[in-house]
């Protein structure tokens, strides 16, 4: 079965990962997890740009629209996060669940990953959507309505 682990073997490895995360210097954590936040936030603005690029396409087959915005978006973000090693809070999330029902970690350092990696995450995220916004990426009327229409999907 090539490279994959097992269960046991996942859970293992999330483990010594959460350690090596405790260990971290916050400053590595916040800027690890604002970067991730940054990717994601740029994935979303390229599935914005391409779902938004072609209204007539969206109005003939909203299906085939969807799908491209769903297959070129989110997978993009994840693949640049998973590529640069950022930290993504669901995945700290994970490692650091694991850790401490191993007890490899203790609350404090759970708690601690969590809130850095979630600010970090919201500050990159927030960080694309102005330079987004600064850079005018989202002034042609088919991106702006593309950007309205999932905003307003989601609320």
């Amino acid at each position: 079965a090539g490279d994959a682990l097992p269960p046991p073997a996942v859970f293992d490895a999330a483990c010594a990962a959460s350690e090596k995360k405790s260990a971290q210097a916050p400053a590595t954590t916040l800027t690890l997890s604002f970067t991730a936040g940054a990717l994601i936030g740029l994935g979303a603005m390229l599935m914005t740009a391409v779902g938004g690029s072609s209204p007539a396409l969206a109005s003939a087959n909203p299906g085939l629209s969807a799908f491209l915005k769903g297959a070129i978006g989110l997978p993009a973000g994840l693949t640049m996060v998973i590529l640069t090693g950022a930290e993504l809070f669901t995945g700290n999330v994970f490692v650091m669940t694991s850790g401490l029902l191993k007890g490899a970690v203790d609350a404090s350092a759970l708690a601690r990953s969590w809130a850095l990696s979630y600010v970090g995450n919201f500050a990159g995220s927030v960080f694309m959507a102005w330079l987004a916004y600064t850079a005018l990426t989202a002034a042609a009327p088919a991106t702006t309505a593309a950007a309205v229409g999932i905003a307003t999907a989601k609320a």
